[in-house]
């Protein structure tokens, strides 16, 4: 899989996430579904996979600013192994759920091509940004962006995002 610039923009207009049901480092199950009402920002990707090894200290950042928050990052590894997956994940520290894609279907059932890419998913379970390749997760207009996507009764005050208007891009390497 070849990994392509960073590209973002908005995810098809709020087009409804594909189902997404994988299993976690331990077995249990875990449904996009279940975590209706939250934001949730899917990334897919790999150990081997140098941009997305990058990006992870963003992730983990963005984490943090958001917690307590209904917000929630799904990371789906695809085509490891558990162990390899587990070692590379404490290794890193990863403090949200790691999800298991062993043959890569979820990664193709919701379009992916390269690693990393990721899907911010709203509270109602639509697609509201799609990234391709590494994105710096913990810069301001990012949490905004995440902030303001949630539910009224949690959000911390910040403008909303003019309708239309497409979502910020940023062009520099996450880190």
């Amino acid at each position: 899989v070849a990994v392509a610039g960073n590209r973002s923009g908005p995810g098809d207009g709020g087009t409804e996430a594909a189902p997404l049901r994988l299993e976690n480092l331990r077995g249990e199950q875990h449904s996009l579904s279940d975590y209706k009402g939250k934001v949730v920002l899917v990334n897919f990707w790999a150990s081997w996979c140098g941009p997305c090894i990058t990006e992870i200290p963003s992730l983990r950042d963005l984490y943090g600013k958001i917690a307590g928050k209904p917000f929630e990052i799904l990371a789906v590894n695809v085509k490891e192994g558990p162990f390899k997956v587990h070692k590379f994940s404490k290794m890193v520290a990863m403090p949200f759920p790691i999800l298991l894609d062993p043959n890569g279907e979820t990664f193709d059932s919701w379009g992916a091509v390269v690693m990393p890419t990721s899907f911010l998913i709203d509270s109602g379970g639509h697609i509201r940004r799609r990234v391709v390749g590494p994105l710096d997760w913990a810069a301001d207009e990012i949490v905004g962006e995440i902030r303001a996507l949630l539910p009224a009764s949690s959000a911390t005050p910040s403008p909303p995002m003019p309708l239309g208007q497409e979502p910020v891009t940023s062009g520099s390497p996450a880190g």
